[in-house]
């Protein structure tokens, strides 16, 4: 099997669950380190073990991403501790902490106020995504030499 990411280093945000965690996964399995980004406070152990049972290795590295200057520690933290940065996956999105709505109760507030979130769920979200790729590529891109920066957008 070619393992196309060995020797190389990656940074996948919010790589505690979902897509970046499966991202995480399969770019260790495939030879890369991989730092997995997370919340502070938030358990990385899951997408770690699974990285451990594809023969890859990775290390947690907590960070909110909602910070530039976090960031532009994080990016520089990982390529100091992992010797070098290759590629960065941009995948850190916000997940709401109410109860998942079922369908009744969405149609219902959409009637009344057409929106799923509490106001402070989409302050988080605002806060997240307005900035853009602006603090990851103003971090990464000279420690990136001939890497990628993926921004995975739904």
């Amino acid at each position: 099997m070619v393992r196309r990411f060995e020797g190389k280093v990656a940074l996948v945000t919010g790589a505690a669950t979902g897509i970046g965690q499966a991202t995480a996964t399969r770019l260790a399995a495939d030879g890369g380190t991989v730092a997995v980004n997370h919340l502070p406070g938030q358990d990385p152990g899951e997408t770690l073990a699974r990285i451990s049972d594809a023969d890859g290795r990775g290390f947690a590295y907590p960070t909110d991403v909602r910070d530039p200057e976090h960031v532009t520690a994080m990016v520089h933290g990982v390529a100091e501790s992992a010797g070098r940065l290759d590629y960065v996956v941009s995948n850190a999105g916000i997940k709401p902490t109410s109860a998942r709505p079922t369908r009744s109760h969405i149609a219902e507030r959409r009637a009344r106020s057409a929106c799923c979130a509490q106001p402070e769920e989409l302050a988080a979200a605002i806060t997240l995504l307005l900035p853009g790729d602006a603090s990851y590529v103003t971090a990464a891109t000279p420690l990136v030499d001939g890497g990628f920066i993926v921004n995975a957008e739904l």
